[in-house]
C-alpha cells in the first residue's frame, strides 16, 4: 500500500510541475543571417506605416487618373416668378459635364505614381536600415559567443593548471603563492565570461525584438568566417550605385519635378464644358416646354506668372536634387572604396595573426613543460597562456569584422541576395 501511495505521489508532482517547467524554459530556436533578416523587415513598424503611405498613394493616383475623365452631372431645377398679373413656374431637368483636356493630354495623374514611387524608395531605404542593423547584432552576438567559448577553455586549462599547482606546493616544489596565482586568474576569467555573457543577452535582448519574437530564445547559426576571409574578396563590378535606395529618391524626385512641370503646361490648356436637358415652361406668354443644348470652351488667358513662377520653383529643385544625388554617390564610393581597403587590410591582419597563433601554441606547450619541471614561474605561465587566448580571439575577431564589412558593402548595394547566396 505504501508502494502504491509513493508511485501516485511521484506521477501527481510529474504531472503538477512538469509543465511548469516546460513553460519556463525559454524555446530554442537555429536561426541564420538571411531568416533574422528577413524576419526584421517583417516586423519592422516604420516600414508597416510607409507601406500604408504606399498605399494612400495608390488611392490618390487612381483619384487623380480619375479626374483626367469627364465629369457628369445631373441637376433638377425649379424656378417660381410672382409678377403683377400673373405667377408661374419653371422646371428643369438637364445633365451637365466638364472636362478639363490638359490634364489628360498631359497626363497629371502620372504626378501622383511618381510620389508613390518615392515613398517606395523610402520602404528600401527603412529596410536597408534595418537590414544593417540586425545583421550588425548577429555578428557581434556571434563574437561574443566565441568569445564565450575561448575564455569558457582558458577557465578549463586554468583550473587543471590550478591542481598541478596544488600537488606542487603540497609536495614543497612550489610555494602556496602559485596557487593564490591561479586561483586570482581563475576569478579574473570568470568574471571576464560574465562580462562577455552579459553583453550578449543585451544583444540577444535587441535582437529578438527586431525580428519581432521575445517569447523565443535564438541560437544563431555559425557563419563560415574562415573560408570567406581566405578565399574570396568581391568584385567591384558587382556593385552599383543606382541600386542603392537612397540615390534611387532622388531620380524619383527629379522625375516627380519634370511631372509637375507638365501639370503646370495643363493647367494652361482648354477646359470643355458641356450639357443638354428638358424645360418645362410654365409662363402662360412663353413658346412652351422646350430642349436645350450647349456647349462651352474655357482658355486661361492671365495668371500672372504662375505658371512660371511654379516651373522655375521646379527647375531649382530639380538641380537641387541632381546636386544631392552627386553628393550621395560621392559618398557611397568612398564608402566602396574604404571598404574594399578594409577587407583587403583584414585579409593581411589575418595572416598575420595565424602565424602568431602557431607561435603562441608552441609557447603554451613549452610553458607546460618547463612549469611542470619548474623552469618558469607560475606568472610566466599564466602569461602565455594568456597570450595564446587573446590572439585566438583576435583571429575570431578580425574574420567576424572581414564578414561585417562584407554585410555591410553587400547589403550598402541593395544585393542582399547575391549575399544570401555567398554565405550559403
Amino acid at each position: 500500500m505504501l508502494n502504491v501511495c509513493y508511485i501516485f505521489t511521484f506521477f501527481f508532482q510529474v504531472f503538477i510541475f512538469l509543465p511548469n517547467l516546460s513553460a519556463q524554459t525559454p524555446i530554442k530556436q537555429v536561426i541564420d543571417l538571411e531568416t533574422a533578416i528577413k524576419l526584421a523587415e517583417k516586423n519592422n513598424l516604420l516600414i508597416k506605416s510607409q507601406r500604408y503611405e504606399l498605399n494612400a498613394s495608390e488611392q490618390n493616383y487612381e483619384d487623380q487618373k480619375s479626374k483626367t475623365y469627364p465629369d457628369l452631372s445631373f441637376e433638377l431645377g425649379r424656378e417660381d416668378r410672382f409678377l403683377t398679373p400673373y405667377s408661374f413656374h419653371q422646371q428643369s431637368a438637364s445633365l451637365r459635364s466638364s472636362w478639363a483636356l490638359g490634364d489628360m493630354i498631359m497626363n497629371s495623374a502620372d504626378l501622383a505614381k511618381s510620389e508613390g514611387k518615392i515613398i517606395e524608395s523610402k520602404i528600401g531605404q527603412e529596410k536597408l536600415t534595418a537590414e544593417r542593423r540586425v545583421a550588425g547584432i548577429y555578428l557581434r552576438t556571434l563574437l561574443k559567443q566565441n568569445e564565450t567559448e575561448i575564455q569558457s577553455k582558458r577557465l578549463e586549462l586554468m583550473q587543471k593548471h590550478k591542481v598541478i599547482s596544488e600537488i606542487g606546493w603540497k609536495a614543497g616544489t612550489r610555494s602556496r603563492l602559485d596557487v593564490l596565482q591561479s586561483n586570482n586568474e581563475i576569478s579574473k576569467i570568470e568574471e571576464e565570461i560574465e562580462i562577455i555573457k552579459n553583453e550578449k543577452e543585451k544583444l540577444f535582448t535587441e535582437f529578438n525584438s527586431l525580428v519581432g519574437n521575445d517569447s523565443l530564445n535564438y541560437q544563431l547559426e555559425p557563419i563560415d568566417t574562415k573560408s570567406l576571409i581566405d578565399q574570396f574578396l568581391p568584385d567591384t563590378s558587382m556593385l552599383s550605385l543606382n541600386e542603392n535606395p537612397f540615390i534611387k529618391e532622388y531620380d524619383f524626385r527629379k522625375s516627380t519635378e519634370l511631372l509637375r512641370k507638365d501639370v503646370v503646361s495643363a493647367q494652361q490648356l482648354p477646359a470643355v464644358g458641356f450639357g443638354g436637358g428638358y424645360f418645362n415652361d410654365g409662363d402662360p406668354t412663353g413658346d412652351g416646354n422646350y430642349w436645350q443644348f450647349n456647349v462651352g470652351l474655357k482658355l486661361p488667358l492671365f495668371m500672372w506668372g504662375s505658371t512660371d513662377y511654379q516651373r522655375q520653383m521646379s527647375e531649382a529643385k530639380i538641380r537641387s536634387f541632381q546636386s544631392q544625388k552627386m553628393d550621395m554617390e560621392r559618398e557611397l564610393n568612398i564608402f566602396y572604396r574604404k571598404t574594399f581597403s578594409e577587407l583587403q587590410n583584414y585579409k593581411d591582419i589575418s595572416k598575420i595573426q595565424k602565424e602568431r597563433e602557431a607561435i603562441a601554441e608552441q609557447a603554451f606547450a613549452i610553458a607546460l613543460v618547463d612549469y611542470k619541471a619548474g623552469l618558469i614561474t607560475n606568472l610566466e605561465f599564466i602569461d602565455t597562456q594568456q597570450s595564446l587566448a587573446e590572439i585566438k580571439i583576435k583571429i575570431k575577431e578580425t574574420r567576424l569584422k572581414y564578414v561585417a564589412k562584407l554585410v555591410d558593402l553587400f547589403l550598402a548595394a541593395n544585393q542582399s541576395d547575391m549575399l544570401f547566396a555567398m554565405l550559403k
